[in-house]
C-alpha cells in the first residue's frame, strides 16, 4: 500500500508508459534491499520508474497468478470490448475469487 501511495504522490500514474519503462538497475537493487530489510522510506523525489518497478516485482513475486480464476475467453472479451463499455472490466473482476480480487483492486 505504501508503494502505491508514493507512486500516486509522485504523479506516477499520470506518466505515460510508467509500467513499461525499465528503471535504473542499481537504484532498484538499493530500494529492493531496503524493502527486504524493512528500512525502505521512499524513492528519490522523481524516481517514479523505480517505484513502478518495485510494484511490478511485488506482483511477479506472488506465489500464484492473480487472474488464474479467469477463463481465457473472458479475458479476450475485455480486449475486444469497446473502450466506452465501462461494464466489461467490473464484470471480469467479479469472477476473481478472494483474496486475489482485493489485491487487484488495490
Amino acid at each position: 500500500v505504501a508503494l502505491k501511495q508514493q507512486l500516486m504522490d509522485m504523479n506516477g500514474l499520470k506518466m505515460e508508459g510508467i509500467f513499461r519503462i525499465t528503471p535504473n538497475a542499481e537504484k532498484m537493487k538499493l530500494y529492493r534491499d531496503q524493502l527486504d530489510k524493512g528500512q525502505f522510506i521512499s524513492c528519490d523525489a522523481n524516481d517514479r520508474m523505480c517505484m513502478a518497478g518495485l510494484i511490478k516485482e511485488w506482483f511477479r513475486s506472488l506465489p500464484k497468478p492473480l487472474i488464474q480464476d479467469l477463463e481465457l475467453n473472458s479475458i479476450r472479451s475485455v480486449a475486444k470490448a469497446s473502450a466506452s463499455d465501462e461494464t466489461v472490466i467490473p464484470q471480469l473482476l467479479s469472477q476473481i475469487q478472494e483474496p486475489n480480487n482485493s489485491i487487484l483492486s488495490w
